[in-house]
């Protein structure tokens, strides 16, 4: 299982600057498999940060191998924290936030912000029910009311996943995977736990 933790470093114009260490703590924990597909819509790739202090908010997107967020604001002032864990697509795959946020909590240990899935309302939702979330569907110009895009018998899901062999573009009919669609469960997983 992979653990990520990431430093939040603070500096600010005077001498004084601080850190925060903070692990996320995902529940359900993240998917453990190897990614097959770099369109994997389960892959984790990048970390949005958002800090409340002083009445003003400051933000940033990192990739996830980078683990070190920096700000630049006055020391003693943070009041919120929110993360978000995004995939490829730029879409959500879990979330937290964390209120009266101190650094002295950071500089005594790591500080743990509870990262859930996002509730499945809006671009969250899976309407066609093949595994893919309405925002993944935009992202990748798939139909969000239909299982099979692009007509070739295998979901969306299996042809972004790998599930049913390799990856391929759910949206042309002529590109499908090497393994046979049965490979695939009517609700976008594969067989196997996929």
């Amino acid at each position: 299982m992979r653990i990520w933790a990431f430093a939040l470093l603070v500096t600010a114009c005077q001498e004084n600057a601080g850190s925060i260490v903070f692990k996320p703590s995902y529940q359900p924990p993240l998917p453990t498999q190897t990614f097959m597909c770099g369109t994997d819509p389960r892959k984790p790739t990048a970390l949005h940060v958002k800090l409340t202090a002083d009445s003003q908010t400051y933000d940033q997107t990192i990739p996830i191998a980078n683990a070190v967020v920096q700000f630049d604001i006055p020391i003693g002032t943070m009041r919120s924290i929110a993360m978000d864990l995004l995939n490829t697509q730029g879409c959500k795959l879990y979330s937290g936030t964390r209120t009266d946020v101190s650094f002295a909590e950071g500089d005594n240990g790591t500080l743990v912000v509870t990262m859930k899935p996002p509730n499945p309302t809006g671009d969250y939702v899976d309407a066609d029910h093949d595994g893919l979330t309405s925002c993944v569907e935009k992202a990748l110009g798939t139909k969000d009311n239909s299982v099979d895009s692009d007509g070739d018998g295998f979901s969306d899901f299996c042809e972004v996943t790998g599930a049913a062999g390799r990856c391929t573009n759910p949206n042309d009919s002529t590109s499908h995977p090497s393994g046979s669609p049965s490979k695939c469960n009517p609700d976008g997983g594969a067989d196997g736990g996929l």
